[in-house]
């Protein structure tokens, strides 16, 4: 019986195993497209899977399919897209490209599901279970997690980000290459180190920040894979391996790229001041869910100590890195209600890789429960009931892969549930307003963006995110169109707010200080802007302005009553900043603080004045005919002068930033870091220049890394001063 990486078998069983396979797969496929597009209104819910779609939809109109990450100009001031690279992850490949919106989202929801039943199979088989026991595995987890049939039956992250689907695959093979590394053999072990490396850069290239989910489980399997070598040779080799992936890691750049990402983000410079939200039992572990969730885990820490107890070596291993893993995670999360310790992604988000393993063990609970009944109840091996559990023994695949149908097609008698957060959006009055004027198209000027500012009619306390959020909710129940996000994005339309884990520290800041109301709590993915200073706003490139409180001396273009909520208003800012702002008054600041203090000061007038670092060689003059035309991938600037003149652009700075000039100029035009936050090209005579933003393994790995040296040699010049 030769022992695998994925598992035991017997050479004469491996064509019954492979029809069985066959059979649960092709079943499984079946039951997705035709459960899915039955239950089509929960596919992509709420305002995260809203989010999702229309990211998805904007990254094919205005991202190229690379290894890495331009910027998303449809939000903030450009920064990284979620970090988030929808093209090159299966299941939203089938969002681009299957025809038919009912046909594409079952599609798309196929693809993930099929993913996690894979992810789930290859963790039983690693686990050293059966064939039946990791197929059965592969249909409960698929089957409480996603909604086959109205809302799941667990923690809904599918619905709301289903690529997390293909997080935990992708890092069930990663644990699998890691715990397989556990012969002499050298080819073995450069196989797995090989396929271990794939999976580590596809992630790094389409979701950098999973990496951080991913790292804790596989340090706690990493340790019981070194300490439980079969011998000194085999840890040797493992050591090797190891130490040659973070090389190849370290000289293709990736591992500078995902810190770049990681660390040049508001929650790695302010954790404190960053307000988690999440500190309660539901963000610490499904243990505290109850139903499904705490039955699943309960039965998969059960079944992870039987199989210690009495499972085979290798299953025991991988039993007790799952156990170790589940209960580090429960344990922290539950400190973390009641002690703040913890300010990154929520305890339940690390638990989520183990979902496969639990699956596979709660399967296991369940089969040795079986085997001492049958030897409690099953006393005679000739007697009818001996003989009916034995035919049912031998039909155990088939008996799984019919058993699904009979449970759930009684369910789908029941209606479809309504999509509370529709999509598309429902146009309004002031979203046609902006679509006519505003929203970006190839090859066209940059008109400005629309900014939202709601929450300062009805909110006299400190607010947070989650509290415009509510709002937000409100006002999709009454026009079906939150005027915020993706009921702007849908339509082309960019927008100031950046809902995105890698918010920039100097975006934070700037947008904290100027355009926050000073008691309003911040947290890590979006921020909370009720202060809509119009200074600053022209500045940034605001154009529009959706409130639902009157702007002093400001003349509304569109309206909308809300009932008991009031009205909501647009107002339309006279001389935006489109890429034609050209101060000359230049004011240095070598750190934050006084940076802040200068753009705070109200006669600092953006159209005229600019702080940098350092000052230009020669005196500025007001260049002329300043433009900037967004184009797939990057943008076009335009401007001319008859001296040295600077151009701010309604762009958020960064390294990551290429400029290349494309007629002969009387010198290279240059990229600096103005007002904080905001980019300034620095050039004499004509300026027509492609710009363009970049980050990856294999080109500009560091780019964000210098962001944040630089971020951080200001905020060091704060605290000495």
């Amino acid at each position: 019986m030769p022992d695998g990486v994925f598992g035991t078998y017997h050479e004469t069983e491996r064509r019954p195993e492979v029809l069985a396979l066959l059979l649960n797969v092709s079943s499984f496929l079946i039951l997705g497209v035709l459960f899915f597009s039955r239950n089509e209104k929960t596919l992509f819910h709420g305002l995260d899977g809203s989010y999702m779609m229309s990211l998805a939809r904007e990254q094919l109109a205005w991202m190229p399919i690379r290894l890495g990450f331009g910027n998303d100009f449809f939000q903030g001031l450009g920064n990284v897209a979620f970090s988030l690279n929808t093209q090159i992850i299966p299941g939203y490949v089938a969002l681009h490209h299957v025809p038919g919106e009912t046909t594409r989202l079952a599609a798309a929801y196929t693809i993930f599901s099929l993913e996690l039943f894979a992810g789930t199979l290859i963790a039983g088989r690693i686990c050293r279970a059966s064939w039946a026991t990791s197929i059965a595995a592969a249909w409960l987890l698929p089957l409480i997690t996603f909604p086959l049939v109205g809302l799941p039956a667990m923690y809904p992250i599918t619905v709301l980000a289903p690529q997390v689907a293909t997080v935990m695959s992708v890092s069930v093979v990663c644990l699998g290459c890691i715990m397989g590394m556990a012969t002499k053999r050298l080819g073995h072990t450069a196989t797995l180190s090989a396929l271990l490396l794939l999976c580590l850069t596809y992630i790094a290239v389409s979701m950098p920040t999973a990496l951080v989910l991913m790292l804790p489980c596989m340090a706690i399997f990493g340790v019981y894979s070194l300490v439980f070598s079969a011998s000194r040779t085999a840890l040797v080799l493992k050591i090797g391996a190891v130490l040659c992936i973070l090389a190849l890691l370290a000289v293709s750049g990736t591992i500078q790229y995902v810190l770049g990402i990681l660390m040049y983000s508001a929650a790695y410079f302010f954790p404190r001041d960053l307000d988690s939200g999440r500190a309660s039992l539901s963000f610490a572990s499904i243990a505290f869910h109850g139903g499904w969730g705490t039955w699943l885990l309960v039965l998969a820490l059960l079944g992870a100590a039987l199989t210690i107890a009495r499972g085979s070596k290798g299953g025991r291993q991988r039993a007790a890195a799952t156990l170790t893993c589940a209960l580090v995670f429960i344990g922290l999360g539950y400190l973390s209600v009641w002690v703040d310790v913890w300010r990154g992604p929520s305890p339940l988000y690390f638990e989520f890789l183990l979902w496969p393993f639990y699956a596979v063990f709660a399967v296991e609970a369940v089969r040795f429960a079986g085997i001492w009944i049958r030897a409690a109840f099953v006393s005679r091996p000739d007697g009818l009931v001996a003989k009916v559990y034995g035919n049912l023994d031998r039909h155990k695949p088939v008996l799984i892969a019919v058993a699904p149908w009979l449970v759930l097609l009684p369910l789908q008698i029941r209606a479809p549930l309504d999509r509370f957060h529709p999509y598309p959006p429902p146009s309004s009055p002031i979203v046609e307003v902006l679509r006519s004027r505003i929203a970006l198209q190839p090859a066209q000027k940059f008109e400005g963006r629309v900014a939202t500012f709601t929450g300062r009619r009805n909110l006299d306390r400190s607010a947070s995110w989650f509290d415009l959020h509510a709002l937000d909710y409100e006002l999709i129940k009454k026009l079906g169109n939150d005027h915020r996000m993706v009921g702007l994005r849908f339509y082309g339309i960019p927008t100031l707010l950046e809902y995105n884990p890698s918010i920039t520290p100097a975006f934070y800041l700037f947008a904290k200080r100027l355009l926050a109301l000073p008691q309003d709590r911040q947290i890590r993915n979006v921020m909370a802007l009720r202060n809509p200073d119009l200074r600053v706003l022209k500045g940034l490139g605001v154009r529009y302005v959706i409130t639902d409180s009157p702007l002093p001396h400001q003349r509304s273009v569109a309206e909308i009553p809300l009932g008991e909520m009031g009205q909501l208003f647009l107002y339309e800012l006279a001389t935006t900043n489109i890429g034609n702002y050209s101060p000359t008054k230049v004011h240095q600041g070598h750190s934050v603080s006084k940076i802040l203090d200068t753009l705070s000061d109200p006669a600092f007038d953006f159209a005229l004045d600019v702080v940098l670092q350092e000052r230009p060689s020669k005196p500025l003059i007001a260049a002329t005919s300043g433009s900037l035309v967004v184009e797939q991938g990057g943008f076009r600037v335009r401007a001319s002068s008859q001296g040295m003149a600077l151009v701010l652009l309604p762009l958020e700075f960064s390294h990551c930033l290429k400029l290349e000039q494309s007629n002969d100029a009387q010198s290279a035009p240059r990229l600096l870091r103005a007002n904080l936050l905001g980019t300034a090209v620095l050039f004499e005579g004509e300026l027509d220049a492609s710009l363009t933003y970049f980050t990856g393994p294999f080109q500009y790995s560091s780019c964000r890394l210098e962001d944040a040296r630089e971020f951080q040699r200001l905020l060091a010049d704060s605290a000495v001063q």
